[in-house]
């Protein structure tokens, strides 16, 4: 009997081990962009890369793939500091791309939607946004949408209807190079938008492109670390590949060193800075923190962290490129403890 009660016991213990490291990412809105976020992608030569199979427990092997020396880049920022924001009422943060080019979306604690572009050319507004993730998503989500623009060129006027499909269609280990990484979630995204043409009224043609994006996420991170895209469309097929160069939350680091026994906000470095400078802080034990930024009328401009961290030593990179020159203020606030510290952005 005693044996019996024993072995029971280990049956336990390894049925909830195994179920520990097969733990399923679940993507919340911590997973949303925010302002002085930048998400930069290492573009891959890639050669005939494949995504690999969906499912549970897959190994997706990349070792074989090698980084390139070019990368692109987007950052998150205000909204109001862009030149078409006026458009886009709906829309709570916006992005650039370094060439003039404006993206705006909306991100709240249900949903990340993408409203629409700007730049010298044009401007596109969606009626009906495309949604581009929803909250909470794990393995086996999934969900259908639909998105509606009119673009109007003068005589020439393009109606855009688009329908896409997302899933997260598999979760397991993805190897690199230089790295394997473990407990990965796999979100495979489906999008069919057609562009129906028209000058002065008349129905002229209609365009097809099909895009499909596979986004690899690790546990604890914001962006996805991989991205494989392809697109087809009657002028042809495109492929991309790209590692996510800084998939961490608002470049949250966590340094390498002793167990501080006190909490200190340490001033940031550098000061002035342009446009980049990081942000200490030690952190005794495991609490609730929020760190954001403030100008002088003390209105919050950034929320770089807002969520629960084990006891460390921490860096936070900001960046203050669509800021204007000034003094800004950096706040830290947990459950027992807040300090505020002084900042200047030179440009």
């Amino acid at each position: 009997m005693k044996f019996l009660i024993l072995k029971i016991y280990f049956i336990f213990i390894i049925f909830f081990y195994s179920l520990s490291l097969n733990a399923q990412i679940v993507l919340t809105s911590a997973n949303n962009p925010a302002v002085g976020d930048a998400h930069i992608l290492r573009n891959v030569d890639e050669g005939e890369i494949i995504p690999g199979p969906a499912g549970a427990n897959q190994f997706w092997d990349f070792s074989y793939i090698k980084a390139a020396q070019d990368s692109t880049a987007t950052f998150f920022i205000l909204k109001c500091t862009t030149p078409y924001g006026m458009h886009f009422d709906k829309a709570n943060l916006a992005s650039h791309d370094g060439n003039w080019h404006f993206k705006y979306y909306n991100v709240t604690e249900s949903f990340f939607q993408y409203h629409g572009s700007g730049d010298t050319s044009k401007v596109v507004v969606y009626s009906d946004p495309v949604l581009t993730l929803q909250y909470p998503f794990t393995y086996g989500n999934s969900f259908l949408d639909s998105s509606y623009a009119i673009i109007n060129l003068g005589q020439k006027l393009i109606k855009k209807s688009g329908i896409k499909l997302v899933i997260a269609d598999g979760y397991g280990v993805i190897a690199f190079p230089n790295d394997t990484v473990y407990n990965v979630l796999r979100l495979k995204s489906t999008e069919i938008i057609t562009d129906s043409i028209f000058i002065d009224g008349n129905f002229v043609s209609a365009e097809q492109i099909i895009d499909t994006s596979y986004y690899w996420y690790r546990s604890n991170y914001k962006f996805p670390i991989f991205v494989i895209n392809f697109t087809y469309s009657e002028s042809g097929f495109n492929r991309y590949a790209g590692f996510v160069q800084n998939p961490n939350a608002v470049g949250i680091q966590a340094l390498q060193t002793e167990m501080p026994n006190k909490i200190i906000l340490h001033q940031n470095y550098p000061n002035p800075f342009n446009p980049i400078t990081n942000i200490k802080f030690d952190l005794p034990n495991g609490d609730f923190v929020k760190l954001a930024v403030y100008n002088l009328l003390g209105q919050e401009i950034s929320t770089l962290l807002n969520e629960f961290l084990k006891a460390g030593s921490y860096n936070i990179t900001f960046n203050g490129y669509d800021l204007p020159s000034g003094i800004y203020f950096y706040k830290i606030i947990t459950s027992d403890f807040s300090d505020t510290k002084r900042m200047i952005l030179i440009k």
